[in-house]
């Protein structure tokens, strides 16, 4: 080699250590190149999630669909937007920071034309629900009589004659016992057996356990009832003016001059009960239909959660303050409760407020992880993101005509059950159609009048219990 070509290779090479050696300095420290504007900037990541996939717009700009990462972007603020043809937009501003990676969603988008489907019951005069709001019952006046017939879901089918109107219609957890109060009396109807129906006095504050569903309780003149529907006997219990379930945990209250003893109990026939504690003031325990209990102090509302721990024999505490109303959750969700026009939720040892509406709540309940479905006296029906990472606000919101009112939410089957007079019902859906697990179509074929604000409901089958 010459010493010409030598010297042109070391020029070569010391020009590149003199360009990339500082790159790779930079780059490490965290720096990039951004573009003219920002010049050599340290910068944030962003990544984007969303259910179904949809194309993200920074700024109007498209970048790509979801699931996106975006890095090396300059600190600022920028406005996120997430399209998708057929479904609700989302759109919200986020500010990136250096050298912080940001993760939004997953954002769920929700589908926007309304598809009605009703529910056949044209034979019946009225449409009723359990107590628990899951399922849906047609009743018709048959002299002697009032007859009852399950309409859904499908199974099981349960048909029952009663002496009079049912004023209270409950439903076990696995739907093996159907409990129908009427004229002071309940029919107990076992699907699971070939058992003949169970009539006796009827009884309030009905609870089940997770013993048995052949076995459930309740107070009848201020005495705990335990109901055997497999040998149909009832065993007289203690007094009590209030009782729970928690899991295979029979818990009651006593009142005592100005005092209340808490006890506890196995649900076992034979079980002692244990005094767990004894409070100052008039405390009842309060259903949530779920794995917790809660307690109330009569006066003031004032309103705790309880976590007894069987290791210690001690009970701790979490506050909720003054109460109004426990809006029913399954065991893994967050419970939801309202005081005055404000919903609270606990998370992390914490009372969060969700909403504070112009008035009162109607149902509350959550659909997916992060959004909630509220109607507000009967009158409208919303969903709002309740998450940090999604962005809080309403995603969707629509108007009950005045003859319209919710009947149920099933967060299981996604659907929303609405009554439309006393003896129709139609069922909406939350739920993406099939194919939106497919890339988006196009921007150019996006609905640019589309809004979160629109309509959430999709096409769906007719209604079952499949």
């Amino acid at each position: 080699m010459t010493l010409w070509a030598r010297r042109v290779m070391y020029t070569v090479a010391t020009l590149v250590f003199v360009i990339v050696a500082p790159w790779v300095v930079a780059t490490t420290a965290g720096y990039h190149w951004t573009g003219w504007r920002h010049g050599l900037a340290k910068t944030g990541v962003l990544v984007i999630k969303s259910q179904p996939r949809a194309h993200v717009l920074i700024n109007g700009q498209e970048r790509g669909f979801t699931p996106r990462r975006l890095s090396s972007l300059p600190p600022d603020r920028y406005l996120i937007e997430l399209r998708r043809a057929g479904f609700s937009q989302w759109r919200q501003e986020i500010e990136i920071h250096a050298n912080i990676a940001q993760v939004i969603g997953p954002v769920v988008l929700f589908p926007v034309n309304p598809a009605v489907v009703p529910l056949a019951a044209s034979e019946w005069s009225e449409i009723v629900t359990d107590r628990d709001q899951r399922v849906i019952f047609g009743l018709r006046d048959e002299p002697p009589g009032w007859r009852l017939s399950q309409l859904w879901p499908k199974s099981p089918t349960w048909t029952a004659v009663v002496p009079g109107q049912p004023t209270s219609i409950s439903v076990s957890p696995r739907q093996q016992l159907l409990i129908v109060q009427s004229e002071g009396q309940q029919i107990i109807i076992n699907t699971n057996r070939n058992l003949p129906p169970w009539t006796t006095p009827a009884a309030d504050d009905l609870a089940w356990t997770t013993e048995s569903e052949n076995i459930f309780f309740g107070r009848r003149a201020d005495r705990i009832i335990r109901f055997d529907t497999f040998t149909q006997t009832e065993t007289e219990l203690d007094a009590a003016d209030s009782l729970a379930t928690v899991g295979n945990e029979l818990w009651y209250t006593q009142p005592a001059d100005a005092q209340t003893r808490l006890f506890r109990r196995p649900t076992a026939a034979l079980s002692q009960a244990e005094l767990i504690e004894v409070m100052t003031g008039q405390w009842q325990l309060q259903p949530t239909s779920t794995e917790r209990l809660t307690i109330q102090e009569v006066a003031t509302r004032q309103t705790e959660l309880l976590q007894y721990s069987i290791l210690t024999r001690t009970i701790n505490r979490q506050g909720l303050g003054p109460v109004d109303e426990i809006f029913p959750t399954l065991a893994q969700e967050s419970i939801l409760w309202q005081t005055g026009v404000e919903l609270y939720t606990r998370q992390d040892g914490q009372n969060i407020l969700l909403e504070r509406g112009p008035s009162d709540y109607h149902s509350v309940s959550w659909i997916v992880p992060g959004h909630i479905l509220l109607t507000v006296d009967d009158q409208a029906v919303m969903i709002k993101s309740v998450s940090q990472r999604q962005g809080r606000g309403v995603l969707w919101h629509a108007s009950l005509a005045a003859n319209q009112s919710v009947l149920l939410v099933n967060t299981e089957q996604s659907r929303l059950a609405v009554r439309t007079d006393q003896a129709s019902v139609e069922f909406w859906s939350w739920t993406a159609p099939a194919d939106s697990a497919t890339e988006p179509l196009p921007p150019g074929t996006l609905n640019q009048s589309g809004h979160a604000r629109s309509s959430l409901i999709a096409s769906v089958e007719l209604p079952n219990g499949d």
